[in-house]
Formats: structure tokens, sequence, C-alpha cells
């Protein structure tokens, strides 16, 4: 067999029933039942819980801090993401949409436009469109193998080689491969400004992402050390409060192997109901001493914790010991929450 993009691997995986077969129909009357179950169950969470709306689904879509002309950084965001691959996309939407042989297929060519122009208006993050590519990949590489074989080859080799070299160069800005201080050199001298401005528009020595991966084990070895510092009878007592669900989702990660207790995450779409238990000492990560206060006395700053190399926002973390909550947790959740 030839090994070729487009006829090795994509005509296969476009084998598929015509659109207007039975099976076709059914299989996408149950994916749009599933999206309609979801999208129920997530406004009536929403809506029927005890606090309040999820606010991060707003807050995205609020996230162009300054004026955009038709969502241009959701643009440039897909050739920062897929690089040449790009082309390929391109080619296989083109594909679908006029190839008389994938017209079985315009239904699935069209949701993918859909897709793209609602985030591109909506100023979606570049990332949330990536679901549609591996379908693009496969028609363009379809496409591809309609080419003579001798145009088929130089094409498959020339989109190979772009593709595996920007991999290369990509690498180390999605994969914490280099450490800090040099690939703080490497992303300056790249000078792919894009991978180093975060989400609120501040632009840093590293990419958001490989900084979003440092500190997290660190900083709950951290927490480990003054949750062991407290007195046994305290300790037995004590539960943990997380600013945010990163350093919860760190806390759950590497707190079991440090003894630690379950985490409460007062924080927007990751709400749960407090348990039963009484939270009469409460080790706290990132949540300032003014905000405990209003529910604890006394309140303690134990340390702060700090990464040079971490996203402002997780930077100079606070870890306080609180007792003495004012009133049940029950009853104090919701103001807690963020």
């Amino acid at each position: 067999m030839t090994v070729s993009i487009g006829n090795a691997v994509a005509r296969p995986a476009l084998s598929r029933p015509q659109a207007n077969s039975p099976r076709a129909r059914l299989a996408i009357g149950l994916l749009l039942a599933f999206v309609v179950a979801k999208l129920l169950a997530h406004f009536l969470a929403t809506f029927l819980t005890p606090y309040g709306i999820h606010r991060d689904e707003f807050l995205y879509l609020a996230m162009g801090k300054h004026p955009q002309f038709w969502g241009m950084d959701f643009m440039v965001g897909q050739v920062w993401m897929l690089g040449p691959a790009i082309l390929l996309s391109a080619v296989g939407l083109a594909y679908l949409l006029a190839a008389r042989s994938m017209r079985p297929y315009g239904e699935v060519s069209w949701a993918c436009v859909t897709a793209f122009m609602a985030l591109l208006v909506l100023h979606g993050k570049a990332h949330y469109i990536g679901p549609i590519y591996p379908l693009l990949f496969a028609a363009g590489a379809a496409a591809l193998g309609t080419l003579p074989p001798l145009a088929a080859r130089r094409a498959n080799a020339v989109m190979l080689v772009l593709i595996i070299a920007w991999g290369a160069i990509g690498l180390p800005f999605g994969l914490p491969v280099v450490p800090p201080p040099q690939m703080a050199k490497y992303a300056a001298a790249v000078g792919i400004t894009g991978a180093v401005t975060t989400n609120q528009g501040k632009v840093l020595s590293l990419p958001q992402d490989y900084a979003d991966m440092l500190g997290w084990e660190e900083q709950v070895e951290a927490v480990a050390q003054i949750y062991e510092s407290l007195p046994p009878d305290k300790r037995g007592e004590a539960v943990l409060i997380a600013r945010n669900y990163g350093e919860a989702g760190a806390l759950d990660c590497y707190g079991p192997r440090h003894g630690l207790p379950r985490v409460l995450l007062p924080h927007n779409n990751l709400l749960w109901p407090p348990p039963a238990k009484p939270a009469d000492v409460v080790v706290s990560l990132g949540i300032s001493t003014d905000d405990l206060c209003r529910f604890f006395r006394p309140v303690r700053l134990v340390a702060v914790y700090d990464d040079p190399w971490r996203v402002p926002e997780e930077r100079n973390s606070p870890i306080c010991v609180a007792e003495t909550l004012y009133q049940s947790l029950d009853e104090a959740w919701p103001g807690l929450k963020r």
C-alpha cells in the first residue's frame, strides 16, 4: 500500500452512509437529542441550584476588553494554533462544499461553517473551534488524494514536512519540556506575541499555558506543611477551602499523598453543597484575610506562596488558618462563593 495522507487515511474515514439514509437520520437525531438534553441539564443546574448563575459563560463572552474588528483575534488564533495545517483544513472545507462526491456530507460541512461563524461573531477563544479540524484534515487529505499520483506525493510530502516543522517549533509552548528561564528566552526569540499574552491582555515572559503548568505541586506541599503544623485535635477537624478551581484541582490531585482532606471550592461553576461536617478549622489557599474575616475569627496569615514564573493571578497566594465560623457552613456558603 502506498503511504499517502489522502489514500491511506482519509478515504476510509469518509466512507459513511449517505446523509439521507435511515441510519444517518437516526444518528443525526440522536446527536441533536443529546445536545438538547445537555443544554437543558446545564440551564436547569444553573437556575435551580441555590448558588446563583454560573458566571464563566458570561465572562468568556465578555473577554474582548478592547474593540475588535470581526473577531480578528479569533482568526489569528487559528493560524497560531494550526500553523501550516490550516491550509489542509481550508482545502478540506472547500472539497466538502464543492466536490460532487462530498454532497452526502453537506450537513457536516455546514455544521463546521456554522460553528466557526458563531464563535467568530461571539469572540470565542481560538481553541474552542478545535473539534472541527480532524474532519477538515481528513477531507483535505482526501482532496489531495484526488490529484495525479506525482502531484499527490509531492503535496503530501510538503504538507508533512511543514506540519512536523511547525510542531517542533511550537512543542515547547504547549509542554513544559524546557526549563522556565530558557523557555522565556526561546519565546522572546520566536517573537510570537500572542503566545505570551494572557486572556486578560497581559504580556508575560512565558506562554500562559506553559506558566499555568508551573508550581502546583509545590503550592500543595506548602499547604500540607501548614496543615501538618496544626495540633492533632484541630487537624482532625480542619477542612480546605481554595479560591479557584485551579488551586482546588491541585489540592485534589496532589493532596492525598500528603494526607490532606477534601477541598471545598466556593467558585463559579464547580459549586457543590458543603458537607455536614462543621468547618471549625479552615486552611485556605488564595483567599485574603479580609475575605476570611467576614466569616471567621481569628484568622492567621501563615504563609504566602509565590513563584515568579507563574501567571500574575496565581502569584503571592496567601495560605491562612481560620477558626470559629460565625454561622453554620450551610448558611455561610452562599456568601463564600465567588
